[in-house]
């Protein structure tokens, strides 16, 4: 192997020890990108495989190799979520000095408490830093005794020094589009790329509604006082073209070019009144957050404009049959696509997931030069069985029918017993609250030997998630959020059942547009979905765990000819249920 020695010191100097196939697959990723050219290498890695720490072993080889000079900027390693960059920080930093650089994690300033401005009944983020204030007033001591020791700094000055940045994807999306603080670095290691699009769409997403607009109007007020009376006038003419339902398909655009003056104006008007409050502390840092607020929101608006990104505009009127509904008008991006170019900061890009698919990353994605390579599982397939039980065409006219509910429940009450009576736990994925509420009342109402644990509406998973795995003995958990995420090792779930094909709901009209321009796409989406289900209950080599599925659409789906991950799973159909 070419790369063998390189990647060997990476380990080393990471603190890491390869395992498994690691060495030859970073050797084939490095060869893609310095031998063969690519910059962009899509990477389908099964579960156990090591992600992470292929990630960060071809960032810091790769680094090596091209800037041997240069201890810092080897790469960015990006998460979905902040809870995930800490998992990543954790696994890479822990027992490390401190003020080790090779590792840091960053986070934005909603994350730090303002040790300078927060009291017992008001606390205050970082959002509202007032550093720059007392550097103005020349507040010295408040300087020494807050800002100098304050976390928040301390991140803003070490993100530049360090060899790997850790951070999520709405801190880099808002660095890319806005603000553009970051240096660009080697490496950009987009972790659970599958998620890209979503976390793009829901972070490019553009709102308003008459509530929206009326809380708008009433903290511009109470934030600017007197004057602008121009900004009130155009609230105004929105909300009752809004509630007239004059804002259509036809004339949106219109409407969000209006909106985006009145943000950035509000932007203005909120950083001039600052200056002028800077001896009144809490009057400054309303406006300034008044002002960073409405120039985010003028900025979504704003790429839209520049861009001209494929997006889908939607109207929703109010439901009479809910008190808090509105009528409420949303834009949202289709796809990255061409924005892709966009969120480059780096010489090459490494996009990693288990369930990545080379035609939806080709197709959402503005990808040039890129290859995708595809890793061995890792894990035996006997170990993650799927099994097809009783499968029934469920859908939206379906699932309406009493017989196809009462069989869909008996199907699992049966399975649950048959579970139960081996005193094994497991797991049920709904793709909605609906669905795994009915479910829920049906096995509570037929006595089983186990508990339930139901995931309703409003709770937060990871409290239902929690009780759930300090219970002794057999239970079960139901939930429609668990399709990502959950890691269920070991005798905390020996089955899943999976009710129903979590396709994409076709309420949205960004679904619609897919199901509608790029069908194979909608299916795609859905099957990813389902493998990323199929693997909370088996987390190492030796975990096992059935998964049952129960829609005769997934069966469909998981036996295409085009299902890129059937080699990870032993597939089997049956009205029987055994004993393995």
């Amino acid at each position: 192997m070419k790369y063998e020695l390189q990647i060997l010191e990476a380990y080393e100097r990471l603190g890491f020890k390869p395992r498994g196939r690691q060495v030859e697959d970073i050797n084939t990723i490095l060869t893609a990108f310095l031998d063969e050219g690519f910059k962009t290498v899509i990477l389908s890695a099964p579960t156990g495989t090591g992600k992470s720490i292929i990630g960060a072993v071809v960032a810091d080889t790769l680094h090596m190799i091209t800037h041997p000079d240069a201890h810092v900027g080897a790469s960015f390693l990006l998460t979905p979520t902040n809870v995930l960059s800490e998992q990543y920080h954790k696994t890479f930093q822990e027992g490390r000095d401190p003020n080790d650089t090779r590792f840091r994690m960053i986070k934005g300033a909603a994350n730090f408490e303002c040790a300078a401005l927060s009291t017992p009944t008001e606390p205050q983020t970082a959002e509202v830093c007032s550093i720059r204030l007392f550097q103005k007033e020349q507040m010295d001591s408040m300087i020494n005794t807050f800002c100098n020791g304050c976390e928040y700094q301390h991140q803003k000055r070490m993100r530049d020094r360090s060899r790997h940045l850790i951070t999520n994807y709405a801190y880099y999306f808002i660095d890319r589009m806005y603000t553009n603080f970051l240096a660009k670095r080697t490496v950009c290691v987009f972790d659970e790329a599958h998620l890209i699009n979503d976390l793009f769409t829901e972070h490019n997403a553009i709102y308003f509604s008459d509530s929206r607009l009326q809380k708008m109007a009433q903290e511009i007020n109470e934030a600017l006082s007197l004057g602008h009376t121009d900004i009130f006038k155009t609230i105004k003419r929105i909300k009752e073209d809004l509630n007239a339902g004059k804002i259509n398909d036809q004339t949106y655009m219109k409407y969000l070019e209006l909106l985006a003056t009145i943000y950035y104006d509000v932007k203005d008007a909120a950083e001039a009144a600052a200056e002028r409050e800077i001896r009144n502390p809490k009057k400054y840092l309303q406006l300034q957050k008044l002002s960073k607020k409405y120039f985010g929101l003028g900025c979504k608006i704003g790429d839209l404009m520049e861009y001209s990104y494929p997006h889908a505009f939607e109207y929703k009127e109010r439901d009479p049959k809910y008190k808090d509904s509105e009528d409420e008008v949303s834009v949202k991006p289709i796809f990255v696509g061409d924005m892709f170019e966009q969120l480059i900061n780096a010489d090459y890009n490494l996009l990693m997931s288990a369930t990545f698919s080379e035609q939806y990353a080709r197709r959402t994605l503005t990808l040039e030069n890129a290859k995708h390579i595809r890793l061995a599982p890792t894990f035996p397939r006997e170990n993650k069985k799927i099994v097809f039980y009783k499968p029934q065409n469920l859908n939206f006219n379906t699932l309406k029918e009493a017989k196809t509910v009462k069989q869909l429940q008996a199907t699992c009450y049966e399975i649950v017993k048959h579970h139960t009576d081996k005193n094994e736990r497991g797991i049920v994925l709904a793709p909605s609250f609906a669905l795994s509420e009915g479910i829920a009342a049906a096995l509570g109402a037929m006595n089983l030997n186990t508990r339930i644990f139901e995931h309703r509406r409003g709770e937060k998973l990871v409290d239902v998630l929690d009780r759930f795995k300090r219970h002794k003995g057999p239970a079960v958990l139901l939930t429609p959020s668990g399709f990502e995420g959950l890691d269920l090792a070991g005798d905390l779930s020996r089955y899943q059942i999976i009710l129903k094909a979590p396709f994409g709901s076709l309420g949205e009209a960004r679904m619609k547009k897919i199901l509608a321009s790029w069908p194979d796409i909608y299916s795609l989406l859905c099957t990813m979905k389902l493998v990323q289900g199929a693997g909370r209950s088996v987390r190492g080599p030796d975990d096992y765990a059935t998964t049952y599925m129960l829609d005769s659409n997934i069966q469909r789906l998981w036996t295409a000819k085009n299902m890129e991950w059937a080699d990870e799973f032993e597939t089997k159909f049956t009205s029987m249920l055994q004993d393995d």
